[in-house]
C-alpha cells in the first residue's frame, strides 16, 4: 500500500515539475531516441524533416523563446535543447529571449511591481536575463561600429573594452542557459549570486559588462525591459512555458526539427544527434 502511494506521488511530482502554465509541451525532457530515429523515414539530406512542415529556403531562422527563469520546463529546455542548438547552429540563428512568463504587474507610485510564479527570485532572474541580452548585444554593436570605422580610417563612435569578446545571438542564449543551469530549480539568493559569478567567468565577461548587467537588473532599466517583455508576452498569450516560435510559427516539441525544416541547404548539424 505504501509502495503504491509512493509511486502515485512520484508520478504527480514529475508531471507538475515540468509544466509552467495550464497546458504543457515538454520541450525540456531529454529524449531516449536520437533525431535520426525520430525522423527515420527521412534518410537523405535532400528530404524534408516532416511531411506536415513546409520548407522555406533560408540560411537563417528566427527563434523567439517565451519563458520564466525558474520554470523547471524552461530550465530543461535551455539545458537540453537551446544550448546544444546554439552551440552547433549559431550562424543560422537569430534568437530573441522573452523572460516574463505568467508574472503579474501591480503599480505603486507610478512604478511597476512584479509578482512572478516562482517568487521574487524569479522576477530578479527575469530582469537579469533581459538586461544581459540588451547589454551584451550593445557590446557587439559597439565593436562592429568601431571595427567598421577603423577599417575605413575613421574615428569610431563607440569604445571597445580590450579583451571583450564579440557577442552574437547564440552567445547571449548560451549565457542565459548557463545562468539557468547554474541557478537550478530550488535556488536561494546565494545560489543566484553564485550562478551569476560562475557564468561571468565561464563566458568571460569583462568587469564593465558584469557591473552594467547587475546595475540594470537592480534598477529601473530592468523593470522597463520586463515591462516590454510583458507586453510582448501578453500579446501572444502563450498557454504554457516555455513557448517557442520558429519564424513566427509554434515550434515542434523537438526544436532542432523545426529549425532544420527551414534551412536550405541543411547544415551537417541537422543530421547529428545533439
Amino acid at each position: 500500500m505504501v509502495s503504491m502511494k509512493l509511486k502515485i506521488f512520484v508520478i504527480i511530482f514529475l508531471y507538475s515539475f515540468q509544466l509552467c502554465g495550464s497546458q504543457g509541451r515538454k520541450y525540456g525532457l531529454p529524449s531516449s531516441r536520437n533525431l535520426q530515429e525520430l525522423l527515420k523515414t527521412h534518410s537523405s539530406p535532400q528530404e524534408n524533416f516532416t511531411n506536415n512542415i513546409s520548407v522555406a529556403s533560408s540560411s537563417v531562422v528566427e527563434i523567439k523563446v517565451y519563458y520564466e527563469t525558474l520554470c523547471p520546463g524552461s530550465i530543461q529546455f535551455f539545458r537540453n535543447q537551446l544550448k546544444p542548438i546554439a552551440e552547433r547552429l549559431s550562424e543560422h540563428l537569430k534568437i530573441h529571449l522573452i523572460p516574463f512568463g505568467f508574472a503579474e504587474i501591480k503599480w505603486h507610485k507610478s512604478r511597476p511591481q512584479f509578482r512572478c510564479q516562482h517568487g521574487a527570485l524569479e522576477c530578479f532572474g527575469n530582469k537579469l536575463h533581459a538586461c544581459a541580452s540588451e547589454i551584451l548585444r550593445d557590446t557587439a554593436q559597439a565593436q562592429i561600429v568601431t571595427s567598421n570605422a577603423q577599417a575605413q580610417g575613421l574615428p569610431g563612435d563607440a569604445q571597445v573594452v580590450p579583451g571583450e569578446a564579440l557577442w552574437d545571438d547564440a552567445k547571449v542564449a548560451l549565457y542565459a542557459a548557463c545562468l539557468m543551469d547554474a541557478t537550478g530549480y530550488r535556488p536561494s539568493w546565494h545560489d543566484q549570486a553564485r550562478a551569476f559569478q560562475q557564468c561571468n567567468i565561464h563566458m568571460r565577461l569583462s568587469q564593465a559588462q558584469r557591473s552594467r548587467i547587475f546595475a540594470c537588473a537592480a534598477g529601473r532599466r530592468g523593470s522597463s525591459l520586463l515591462l516590454s517583455h510583458a507586453g510582448d508576452t501578453r500579446r501572444l498569450g502563450p498557454p504554457y512555458l516555455p513557448y517557442v516560435l520558429v519564424d513566427g510559427a509554434p515550434s515542434e516539441p523537438y526544436l532542432l526539427a523545426s529549425i532544420c525544416s527551414k534551412l536550405q541547404p541543411k547544415p551537417d548539424a541537422c543530421w547529428q544527434h545533439l
